[in-house]
């Protein structure tokens, strides 16, 4: 008996995720990147701008990847960018530091220093809840944390604030969230529509299957706490 996948599928794994949020510009709302470390080589990094109405700027270090993905999918944009993501420390925790020129020609800078060490108990699956709205990815979060009030976000050399991540009207912590291990997989644009149209049917599947809830960008297990309760 033979296995036919019916769908076209992407399946990556990224070694680590940021994704910081921020207050007040005019165009965008979040900034995130994937990155995955290669053996001998500088990262393969994917940052993306999110702006206000969920639609999605891909950036990406790799010229040659640049032309591939215009090829595949010529509706979301994607251009080149030299990014730059230093991976510190401030005492124990981690502290990364992503730069990139946007597509518009502006330095974004995210400062990121978590508030604890990335935790699996923090981890799981994951729903974007709106973002990435051309695809329909499963998330799958190996350890994460949120990020320490000194998180910075700046673009085109102003700095914005980040907003506050509140769960049931507590305010948790800086809406900024560094994940270690990151697995993701989903249809390209052209089988979105019907994933869309299955969406609360396939996360009820993946939650049965796997016997723990979906997390959305609100709720607690998508991120965590800064601290332990």
């Amino acid at each position: 008996m033979t296995f036919v996948q019916p769908f076209a599928i992407d399946f990556r794994y990224e070694t680590e995720h940021v994704i910081a949020f921020c207050s007040g510009h005019p165009e965008f709302e979040a900034i995130e990147a994937f990155v995955g470390a290669r053996r001998g080589q500088a990262p393969f990094i994917r940052a993306i701008l999110t702006r206000h109405d969920m639609s999605q700027i891909d950036h990406i270090n790799e010229e040659a990847v640049v032309r591939e993905r215009r090829a595949i999918d010529p509706t979301r944009p994607t251009y080149f960018a030299p990014i730059d993501y230093e991976p510190t420390t401030v005492g124990r925790l981690p502290r990364r530091l992503l730069r990139f020129p946007s597509f518009q020609g502006e330095p974004i800078v995210v400062d990121l220093v978590a508030a604890i060490p990335a935790d699996a108990a923090y981890g799981g699956l994951t729903d974007p809840m709106g973002h990435a709205p051309d695809v329909l990815p499963l998330m799958w979060r190996s350890a994460s944390a949120l990020a320490a009030p000194s998180t910075s976000v700046t673009v085109g050399g102003v700095r914005y604030a980040v907003p506050d991540f509140v769960q049931a009207g507590e305010r948790v912590g800086p809406k900024t969230f560094y994940t270690e291990g990151l697995a993701s997989s989903g249809p390209p644009q052209q089988t979105s529509n019907w994933w869309r149209r299955h969406r609360g049917a396939w996360w009820s599947a993946i939650a049965g299957a796997t016997g723990r809830p979906v997390a959305g960008s609100t709720t607690r297990s998508r991120h965590g706490r800064a601290s332990r309760s």
